[in-house]
């Protein structure tokens, strides 16, 4: 595979654009030129306006809204699940590849294990499917290996390039392979399954199909940068992101800032935006279209350098959400003028761009603080968080890089970063505690608190009243193990549940 430097691709984007036209309204950013920005290509997503309910995606559909458009796509996208309503394994789309090259434009197939329903949907959204045959467990013990191998052949014989979105948003949705369903308890599960089925095109020498790896922005939790495959079993980062007005307006920005700026961190490949949209704001007509402006003559060209290819998902009829290009006439008019834009004239790429590596290491703390962006060898000061209720801080766990923990069993510790750069991520290990039983001493002056089963407890009485002494421990409740009731101190070995004993006294004998 060809590999080309950021600077000086023209070859696969076509001349960059100096200053170009850029449609200027009042003081708005994009009315600036960006200059510095190598050009995008753009294309859209098919599937839920043109193949909705497991119907064929209708091309003619498909023609129709590019020539609504007034501009070829450099890509056209499509989902196709591994098998089909019926249940049947869906093969390598010949068909959709085809057509998206007799437009010009390069093919973009989402490939999510598991079987489509009537909607053509894999994700669990409204009914009780969680698919455990497509969970990651099953995919990375070779369960679809056949299946895998038939489509990479498919693939293959294709000989053109293709772009693979495989497994894609594994965070906070329903998807059998995603974080959380089914057996899916770990990342590095994730991270398995996903290199499993790379490996297996890898072996065959598919060299024509372009992984695509795709986190949907949003959740955080585990950080996404642990379902990370690695660079050797991508060509390229994907972000998906909405504005969809549930939680408030949120600028693009907002959406998609934070992830870009993790991504930059942990890998050298370049980006796609796999899919986009936004909805229209029955407070302001012109939200969308600001949106839409925003985001792809200001942000992308000048913030986010690595993007280089952008998808809107053009979906709605079906939905609450509308994201159609042409939800308003203001949001047509803005689509087109971001992709009649110079910087957005290009074709896709064939071939993946790569960036040098970072000088610092991206450290990320699971459950803890102190994370953060680092220099090789620098001491960070880490701390574990809040054990969940019934736990404790057990150790720390080094899931990659190869940093140095001075105390791994120490909630607050320090890290060494590695010597060489890279991703560093470090994970705060709980452990469920044992439970805390009361002891309650009546009389005496030492041993009441809070203890666990079988712990061994020093208890001693007060100091005898006048005219008495000490006579001997009485238990009235838990049946605590008392090792000399007859001594006023001695020990205790405290039971499985709250423990009263008191401390007796009896007269001095006169005589």
């Amino acid at each position: 595979m060809i590999w080309c430097a950021l600077i000086g691709c023209s070859a696969v984007f076509g001349q960059t654009p100096v200053n170009p036209a850029q449609p200027a309204e009042g003081d708005h950013p994009w009315g600036r030129p960006a200059s510095t920005m190598q050009g995008m290509a753009w294309g859209f997503l098919t599937n839920y306006q043109f193949g909705y309910k497991g119907a064929p995606v209708d091309y003619a559909k498909i023609g129709e809204f590019i020539d609504q458009l007034g501009h070829s796509p450099a890509v056209i996208h499509s989902f196709f699940p591994w098998k089909r309503p019926d249940g049947s394994y869906r093969p390598f789309p010949r068909d959709f590849a085809d057509y998206a090259r007799s437009k010009g434009a390069l093919p973009l197939i989402t490939w999510p294990p598991g079987q489509a329903d009537v909607n053509n949907q894999v994700e669990d959204f409204h009914h009780n499917r969680p698919q455990p045959d497509f969970d990651t467990v099953a995919i990375a013990s070779g369960m679809h290996d056949a299946y895998i191998s038939a489509w990479a052949d498919a693939a293959k014989a294709y000989g053109q390039p293709v772009y693979v979105r495989l497994m894609h948003e594994m965070l906070a949705t329903p998807y059998p392979h995603a974080y959380g369903q089914n057996r899916n308890a770990e990342p590095a599960q994730y991270v398995a399954a996903f290199r499993h089925v790379v490996d297996i095109f890898h072996r065959k020498k598919v060299a024509n199909v372009q992984f695509v790896w795709c986190f949907g922005t949003g959740p955080t939790k585990p950080a996404f940068e642990n379902f990370f495959p690695g660079d050797d079993y991508v060509e390229w980062v994907s972000l998906d992101g909405y504005n969809p007005l549930d939680y408030g307006w949120k600028s693009f920005e907002e959406v998609f800032g934070k992830a870009y700026a993790v991504m930059e961190k942990i890998s050298r490949r370049a980006m796609i935006i796999g899919e986009i949209g936004c909805v229209e704001d029955p407070k302001d007509p012109r939200a969308k279209a600001h949106w839409i402006k925003d985001a792809f003559l200001d942000v992308i060209p000048n913030k986010m350098p690595r993007v280089k290819m952008v998808v809107f998902f053009n979906s709605g009829g079906h939905q609450v959400r509308n994201y159609q290009v042409d939800s308003s006439q203001a949001s047509f008019d803005a689509y087109q003028a971001v992709i009649g834009n110079p910087i957005y004239r290009h074709a896709a790429p064939l071939e993946p761009l790569f960036y040098a590596s970072p000088e610092s290491s991206l450290l990320t703390v699971n459950d803890g603080k102190g994370g953060g962006s680092y220099k090789p060898g620098a001491a960070v000061n880490i701390t574990a968080g809040e054990p969940p209720v019934g736990h404790a801080f057990e150790k720390w766990v080094i899931a990659a890089g190869n940093p140095t923990i001075a105390n791994g069993t120490a909630a607050a510790t320090t890290l060494t970063m590695p010597a060489t750069s890279g991703v560093v991520l470090v994970t705060a290990l709980y452990r469920a505690a044992a439970p805390a039983y009361s002891l309650s001493v009546n009389g005496g002056c030492r041993g009441s608190g809070d203890f666990t089963a079988g712990s061994v407890v020093r208890i001693a009485a007060d100091k005898a009243p006048p005219g008495k002494l000490f006579d001997k421990w009485t238990i009235d409740s838990g049946n605590p193990g008392i090792a000399d009731v007859n001594a006023d101190s001695t020990t205790l070995t405290m039971p499985a549940a709250n423990a009263v004993v008191t401390a007796g006294y009896k007269n001095v004998d006169s005589r």
